[in-house]
């Protein structure tokens, strides 16, 4: 016999489930949109303005608008090392550079070094199949003849950057006005003893900057100039080099042909910067391994120079070895 209560109860008990799971559903689908709402105002862009009170302007999703943000310079003047308006006359200004009428003669007292059979080879091969005319073949002949050069100095720990970025901010006076400028910009090489990106703006103690042209040699110099003054200050406020007085700095300015050197440094509150003649690889002379013998020579010397001026601050693993064991555990 058919219990139709039992029957009964069990129809109710299935619609009130069937009630919960509708309830249910759209209680989602309400947690849902209130979801979306939600996403959608924190896409919403508030942008503060403090122009006559105005306090609060809200920008929608999916919209296009141009805004011209405004920041507050730490500085007077931007110098970028490969702008059109530095000159040498302005850096020399800016620096307090004096420079000494007569040259520097780096290559007094100069040991000639035997070149490597591998880079006189590679730069006889170049010069007989190569043009010399892009810029990156002069490069290559630079970072040739500085990996190499760095190869035959003994006992260092020196190590070559590329495109490191160097800034100073710099206080002056210009026009009888006191004013504040940053240079900066991106060195071609660097040679400092570490191989940190963060930490190498201070090692720099020898600089090479490669020109772009042959045409362009004289204009390479006061970018060089500019560069190496700029190491010179980061490394005085890092008491780095000798005495921690941030000096010397060394650059070599070259376009794989015609090659100059030159040494900064501060004598009290001002720097002394000294040139050297120019010297030139003679590609197509019968003296041609006698002018590579001397240029390089005389780039190891001022390697040897730099390495000399930028003894190391930072403890070596044998120095903290050392330390260590000196040290008595109880």
């Amino acid at each position: 016999m058919v219990n139709w209560e039992q029957k009964l109860n069990e129809v109710e008990q299935k619609i009130r489930e069937k009630e919960a799971e509708i309830v249910s559903a759209e209680d989602a689908e309400y947690d849902a949109e209130n979801e979306k709402d939600k996403q959608k105002l924190q896409r919403q862009i508030l942008l503060s303005s403090e122009l006559d009170g105005y306090s609060v302007r809200v920008f929608e999703p999916n919209q296009t608008y141009r805004i011209k943000v405004m920041f507050e310079k730490d500085h007077d003047i931007d110098m970028a090392f490969s702008s059109s308006e530095l000159t040498q006359e302005l850096v020399n200004l800016d620096f307090n550079i004096r420079v000494p009428h007569n040259p520097w003669r780096v290559e007094d007292d100069l040991t000639l070094v035997d070149v490597p059979s591998g880079l006189m080879w590679f730069l006889g091969i170049f010069n007989k199949y190569n043009t010399k005319r892009l810029e990156n073949s002069r490069r290559l002949i630079v970072s040739l003849m500085l990996h190499t050069a760095l190869s035959v100095v003994d006992n260092h720990k020196l190590c070559i950057d590329e495109e490191t970025n160097l800034e100073v901010i710099k206080e002056t006076t210009r026009e009888s006005k006191e004013v504040t400028i940053k240079y900066h910009g991106m060195l071609d090489f660097v040679v400092g003893h570490s191989p940190t990106r963060g930490v190498i703006a201070k090692d720099v103690s020898l600089l090479a900057v490669e020109v772009k042209a042959a045409s362009t040699f004289e204009d390479g110099f006061k970018q060089a100039l500019a560069q190496a003054a700029t190491s010179l200050v980061i490394r005085e406020e890092a008491k780095r080099g000798m005495d921690e007085s941030g000096g010397p700095v060394y650059f070599i300015l070259s376009d794989g042909k015609r090659w100059i050197f030159a040494e900064l440094a501060y004598d009290e509150d001002q720097i002394v910067s000294q040139y050297s003649a120019e010297f030139s690889i003679h590609f197509d002379l019968e003296e041609f391994e006698k002018s590579v013998q001397k240029v390089f020579s005389i780039v190891v010397k001022t390697i040897k120079l730099s390495q000399a001026a930028s003894p190391r601050v930072s403890k070596t693993s044998e120095d903290i070895a050392e330390m260590l064991s000196l040290v008595t555990v109880a």
